[in-house]
């Protein structure tokens, strides 16, 4: 989009999907967190709100002052927005806020996960742990892993041991189409593995 094509857009004034900023605060983000939970729109910078341009000015200290104020909202966005800045080459500056907004929730997202990830482990049936940890590469059936952790109800081991660890995607069974196959086995998955090993440096 060029800079006349932009000024067109200015002339028409704010609306659903076009929002002025005379800088950029917290108030920007809160538009495009707006914008990116609707149909989206575009925060226009170094606008007043009757449509009078105000350059910004701009450099690389002016944009990382920026994203670092701004960076802890940045969860409130998801996408379908546009940030367009006018000032000095203000071009590559949209392309460096825009990409680091979207890196920068990509990244919580991860953080999330991983967060989740360990509240979930902590959460693990400690029966289910002790089975992990004789697994080892092996396969296993139902009697041998019983015959291991010296337990002798079938049903109480299924369903305190075995089950909750194949719900949590660390043991696979052999036949998982067919569950009651006569030759069924049970391994360690690598998250199961992973497990593992996160409990034995503890």
């Amino acid at each position: 989009m060029t800079e006349e094509q932009l000024l067109h857009i200015i002339k028409q004034g704010e609306n659903q999907t076009a929002e002025f900023k005379t800088s950029f605060s917290d108030d920007v983000i809160v538009s495009l967190a707006a914008f990116s939970n609707a149909k989206g729109g575009a925060v226009y910078i170094g606008v007043t709100d009757d449509g009078v341009v105000k350059d910004v000015e701009l450099g690389k200290e002016t944009v990382a002052q920026w994203i670092n104020d701004t960076e802890p909202k940045f969860e409130l966005i998801s996408d379908g927005f546009q940030v367009t800045v006018f000032g000095d080459e203000f071009f590559n500056e949209i392309e460096t806020i825009q990409e680091t907004i979207q890196e920068t929730m990509q990244e919580r997202e991860q953080e999330r996960e991983q967060e989740r990830e360990q509240e979930r482990e902590q959460e693990i049936n400690p029966n289910t742990i002790k089975l992990l940890q004789i697994m080892e590469d092996k396969m296993w059936t139902v009697s041998e892993l019983m015959s291991v952790l010296k337990l002798n109800g079938r049903r109480n081991f299924l369903y305190t041991y075995l089950h909750p660890a194949i719900k949590g995607d660390y043991v696979s069974m052999l036949y998982p189409d067919n569950p009651r196959h006569r030759g069924q086995k049970y391994f360690l998955t690598e998250k199961g593995k992973k497990l593992v090993n996160q409990q034995s440096r503890k």
